[in-house]
């Protein structure tokens, strides 16, 4: 299969692209792709760099230039209460700041939340069962240090918080490209505590997103 790996942060990124073999480097438009082989399957992996608008341009730019299988977006999160370095599979994004007097913090006319298909989900609860919680998904352009931060929304059944992974949701689904977001958490909304995880919340995500890569098979 032929697979985009995306993330926020180099961080995120360089460990996948250094797994790759027979890399190939392309640039576009000041974005870097790196293509390569890994098993049997095909990976071009990029990094947006931090926010919405940041990921919605790289997803545009790559699902334009590259006709992937599906999308897994790796990284980081924080949380309201999911415990420090758990890894968290999303069974459905969302914003928690797209606020439209009657649109329930959805895109107009976007389902709401986005959803990953359910072959994609059911294959990562079965290959990943033990290694992750699966949940809700919530993205917003702010980094949380307080659950005052998410204003109104109601977070039962949110497992991470991040700022990119409704933007990675809402182009997949606008380029009908399926997608699986992974997110090992740093921080339970603290500065501090995210510092000091970034590096072992970014292996981690990578290491289960290379689980999934090499064992999932449409």
């Amino acid at each position: 299969m032929f697979i985009a790996f995306v993330g926020a942060m180099d961080i995120e990124v360089t460990e996948m692209i250094a797994s790759l073999k027979n890399v190939k480097k392309e640039e576009y438009r000041g974005y870097t792709f790196y293509i390569g082989e890994r098993g049997t399957n095909t990976v071009v992996a990029t990094t947006s760099g931090v926010g919405k608008v940041n990921m919605a341009v790289t997803m545009t730019i790559l699902l334009d230039r590259y006709h992937v299988d599906y999308v897994i977006n790796s990284g980081i999160a924080g949380s309201v209460d999911t415990k420090i370095n758990s890894t968290c599979i999303s069974t459905e994004v969302a914003y928690y700041d797209f606020i439209i007097p009657g649109y329930n913090y959805s895109v107009p006319h976007h389902p709401n939340p986005y959803k990953p298909s359910i072959d994609i989900l059911n294959a990562a609860k079965s290959l990943l069962k033990d290694d992750c919680l699966f949940g809700k998904i919530i993205s917003g352009d702010r980094f949380v240090t307080s659950i005052n931060d998410l204003g109104d929304y109601d977070t039962k059944g949110v497992v991470a918080v991040d700022m990119e992974s409704a933007a990675v949701a809402q182009v997949c689904y606008l380029f009908s490209t399926d997608f699986i977001i992974i997110r090992s958490i740093s921080d339970n909304f603290s500065d501090d505590e995210y510092i000091f995880n970034e590096k072992a919340a970014s292996e981690k995500s990578f290491k289960i997103a290379s689980k999934f890569i090499d064992n999932y098979k449409k």
